[in-house]
């Protein structure tokens, strides 16, 4: 059975570390809570350590901790339509690029009376995720369009160099 060892006082350390470097640049920190299966003392870890907001790929890792959570975390997958509840009961934003999704968060938002973020998701040339720079200002529209006040579009966001090999360059960014 395979088995992770955390040292939380070297995981600290380097918290610190990145932190201080980030915040040179005005940057915030997301700490993505992945591999450790929502390990308590890693997830106690990065709130300890300053880190404002957690990042979760699996919603049962954020059910599991949630009691435990200062702030809600953001949710790092693309939801499915059939998720909608659940992502906006756990989570304070999420990423997508599906018109139906979004749909289906707003009404899930608005029945749960919380307000859910939408990080809008651009494919930057790796055809891992999101929309294609064309369809960034339609589906933008179609965002602020629901006009509910239980969605918030928080902007956009892009996959840089995730698993694909595509590196980042002034073309596809």
């Amino acid at each position: 059975m395979a088995e992770l060892i955390v040292d939380i006082s070297k995981l600290k350390h380097n918290i610190h570390f990145v932190r201080t470097l980030c915040a040179r640049h005005a940057v915030e920190l997301v700490a993505v809570a992945k591999g450790c299966n929502a390990y308590p003392p890693v997830i106690q870890a990065f709130q300890e350590s300053g880190i404002a907001l957690i990042g979760f790929s699996r919603v049962a890792d954020a059910s599991k901790v949630e009691a435990s959570l200062q702030r809600r975390p953001c949710f790092i997958s693309i939801p499915s339509p059939g998720q909608a509840e659940s992502v906006t009961r756990y989570f304070r934003s999420s990423l997508n690029s599906e018109k139906d999704t979004i749909r289906a968060l707003a009404d899930a938002a608005e029945r749960g009376s919380r307000v859910h973020g939408i990080l809008l998701m651009v494919d930057i040339g790796d055809l891992r995720e999101g929309v294609t720079p064309e369809q960034v200002l339609p589906m933008a529209r179609f965002i602020l369009e629901l006009n509910s006040p239980f969605i918030e579009f928080l902007g956009l966001g892009a996959t840089l160099a995730c698993c694909s090999g595509t590196l980042p360059d002034e073309q596809n960014l």
